[in-house]
């Protein structure tokens, strides 16, 4: 593994719970086939193919995309120049799995950032939901309490003692991880509304209401 990355908040990688081997997420969940991922472990990939893969997967470019099969559809091996999801599909590292069978770890290093596949899903799905209630939501781009909540619960046997800045990290990481369907929805929201923003801002009064 590449040094240095142990703290960072990390999109694509988790491990398969039954087994503990790491994985690389390639889909979040399969368009066609809903409630699986397609992922590739990595722990017995060769190092001709770990090295480029997990290059990208730290990288701004993998950072920053939505799905990371489709970067490595653009990315070619170093060797010989076939897409790097190709070889690995060639070579039978990638297969589909039940999402809630994945953990994600946005910071390798911090079980307590560690989420189930499954009900991340569920809260992107949330935020996703088109209503008319919507940009009233969207003055929270922070992950709810509650959501925080339900993935302490699921963290050992349910009686994992955390500190506050524990919770605080399990916070922040979720928010970033859901960053980017807030900022879409958030946008959706200007374009209906601009009078409502000031700045990029949503314009609140002391109680914390969007003005009409």
């Amino acid at each position: 593994m590449i040094s240095g990355n142990e703290s960072r908040i990390l999109k694509h990688l988790g491990y398969v719970i039954n087994t503990g081997k790491r994985c690389v997420l390639l889909f979040m969940e399969l368009p066609e086939k809903k409630n699986y991922a397609l992922i590739a472990e990595i722990d017995s990939l060769p190092e001709r193919i770990f090295d480029p893969l997990m290059s990208l997967v730290y990288s701004n470019e993998g950072q920053n995309c939505k799905n990371f099969a489709e970067l490595l559809a653009r990315r070619f091996m170093p060797d010989n120049n076939i897409p790097i999801l190709h070889e690995l599909h060639n070579l039978g590292y990638i297969r589909a799995e039940p999402v809630e069978n994945i953990m994600v770890t946005p910071v390798l290093n911090k079980a307590n950032t560690h989420i189930n596949l499954k009900k991340l899903l569920d809260e992107i799905k949330k935020l996703n939901n088109e209503n008319p209630d919507v940009v009233e939501d969207l003055k929270k781009t922070n992950v709810e309490p509650d959501i925080v909540e339900n993935n302490l619960k699921n963290l050992g046997d349910g009686k994992t003692s955390l500190s506050s800045r524990q919770v605080a990290e399990n916070l922040l990481v979720q928010a970033k991880l859901l960053e980017e369907d807030a900022l879409r929805l958030r946008k959706k929201a200007k374009d209906l509304c601009p009078e409502l923003f000031i700045n990029n801002e949503i314009i609140e009064n002391d109680n914390g209401v969007v003005n009409k």
